[in-house]
């Protein structure tokens, strides 16, 4: 199975995390210069009583340090709590103990000072530049065009639009790759493994004998591989090339049994499928796709090919139209079809059944295995299954994705609400003098929330051409893929948008209803 870009997922996990933490970090700084402003008189005693900057400095990112402190910890025992079912969910085989490799020890703790140092150094620094009867009057204002707090939440506001979108966009494509028909019948038909110890040949003739007279079986035939992954996990193929008019060919070989293409409802575009009346179809006889006819070039039917030696060839009986044997990550290949033999015995039975009592037939199925195939387990799934399983990867990342960009969201509604309460508490006074001068509710919400909202579109357009790249080389790893939709990211936009304007207007709103006397009194 084609892997693509599959060893890439790594560093989109260590992105994504760094993202997540990126947003934690900015809001703890903006978190940090809002609470250090309720302490301006503190530090202006300070610095009345001779303290230095860097004393008060040192005061801030010490705190800052020990908070940091308890989340380092907090956050490494969630972990070690979590990392079962994160092991189970996601079938990797991570530990604990790879978090006492040297490499990541530093990384954490760089980020971990950097985070402490921005979100401790920053708002002391900042306080203490004001002047000193200022600050001990309390009356420091980071003022409403504060260009570090603006661009901080723009940038959060840019990684959640980018997790949004890409979530929508990974969403579409896994959609496509379930509902895509790939050529074949994949509700119907249930795959059997065979297992090992058993003569494939053998259990596919008792079956058959079986379940000839039961009207809930339509088909019954085999073939040396699978089609997708079946609840065994093993999935193989076989390539064979040779040489043929002085040109080597190369096709997927496939060994199967007598109604195969019926059972599996292939198309038969040309010529005619492996009939028992032709005796010797099991030794001379081949089908191949439309991609191998191409290859052959000009008309192959009844084209003899030299498939295992020249003493031995097999002719051209029928051209199927080309189905999708593998994943979509790559796209229909070579296939060349023949009749079961000793080099390509049978290992996965296919059973065609109707769509009335499903369950049932599967309780029949399994009751008639126990017989024919005595000591081997019943692993009976249908084709859809089988297909759907070669996306796992894709499903996985699917689920880390909305997790992402859930707590990309939720992370970043906690700190746009806390600035929009700064905000709103240094603006108390401009508020109560619109509104004894008549200036509406919905005026004043407008008026305190178009700041907020503004920025939120330039995240917006900041990250679209971003997530667009992202996305773009991450379908690059399927040769059938969706084509991005301008409606993701408008979707994710809006989305944001609402997200902002929900938490930015419920302060707003507080703000505005408030009583003009108390607001002007309280200045």
């Amino acid at each position: 199975i084609k892997e693509g870009n599959a060893h890439l997922y790594p560093y989109i996990l260590l992105t994504i995390s760094f993202l997540i933490v990126a947003i934690a970090a900015i809001n703890f700084v903006n978190l940090s210069v809002a609470r250090s402003l309720t302490r301006a008189k503190e530090v202006g005693m300070r610095k009345v009583l001779g303290a230095m900057k860097w004393q008060v400095v040192g005061q801030f990112w010490g705190e800052a340090l020990i908070v940091g402190l308890f989340a380092l910890l907090l956050g490494g025992l969630l972990a070690g709590l979590v990392l079962p079912e994160y092991k189970a969910a996601f079938r990797t085989k991570i530990s604990m103990e790879m978090l006492l490799n040297i490499g990541v020890i530093a990384v954490v703790m760089l980020v971990f000072l950097l985070v402490t140092v921005l979100a401790g150094g920053y708002p002391a620094w900042f306080i203490s530049r004001f002047d000193t009867v200022l600050t001990l009057k309390g009356k420091v204002s980071v003022g409403k065009s504060n260009s570090i707090r603006s661009s901080l939440i723009v940038v959060q506001f840019v990684i959640a639009t980018l997790l949004i979108a890409s979530t929508l966009i990974v969403s579409q494509q896994i959609n496509f790759l379930r509902n895509k028909p790939l050529g074949f019948n994949t509700k119907q038909v249930v795959s059997i493994p065979v297992g090992a110890g058993q003569d494939g040949g053998l259990v596919l003739q008792r079956l058959r004998n079986e379940l000839a007279n039961e009207p809930a079986v339509l088909g019954i035939t085999g073939a040396s591989n699978n089609l997708g992954r079946g609840k065994d996990g093993s999935s193989w193929k076989s390539v064979i090339g040779f040489e043929h008019k002085n040109r080597i060919l190369q096709a997927n070989n496939l060994s199967v049994d007598y109604d195969f293409v019926k059972t599996m409802e292939l198309k038969l575009l040309a010529g005619r499928d492996f009939s028992r009346q032709y005796a010797t179809d099991s030794t001379q006889a081949v089908l191949i796709n439309e991609t191998f006819a191409k290859q052959i070039g000009g008309d192959p039917l009844g084209e003899r090919l030299p498939i295992h030696d020249s003493a031995s060839h097999r002719q051209v009986v029928g051209i199927l139209k080309d189905y999708h044997f593998e994943s979509l990550h790559s796209k229909v290949e070579s296939q060349m079809i023949e009749l079961r033999n000793r080099d390509f015995p049978v290992n996965y039975i296919f059973v065609k059944i109707n769509n009335q009592n499903v369950p049932q037939t599967m309780a029949l199925l399994e009751q008639t295995w126990k017989k024919a195939a005595p000591g081997s387990e019943f692993l009976g799934s249908f084709l859809d299954e089988n297909t759907n399983r070669l996306y796992r990867k894709e499903e996985r990342y699917y689920q880390i994705f909305i997790t992402a960009a859930g707590l990309a969201i939720v992370l970043s509604c906690i700190g746009l609400f806390a600035i929009a309460v700064l905000v709103m508490t240094q603006r108390t006074k401009e508020i109560g003098i619109r509104k004894v001068l008549g200036a509406s509710t919905s005026g004043i919400v407008a008026l305190l929330s178009k700041d907020f909202l503004k920025l939120v579109l330039i995240a917006f357009v900041i990250a679209v051409p971003i997530a667009w790249y992202a996305m773009n080389q991450w379908l690059q790893d399927f040769a059938y893929r969706i084509d991005i939709s301008w409606w993701a990211f408008t979707a994710a936009g809006l989305l944001a948008v609402l997200i902002a304007l929900i938490t930015v207007s419920f302060q707003a709103v507080k703000a505005a209803l408030a009583n003009p006397v108390k607001s002007l009194r309280s200045e």
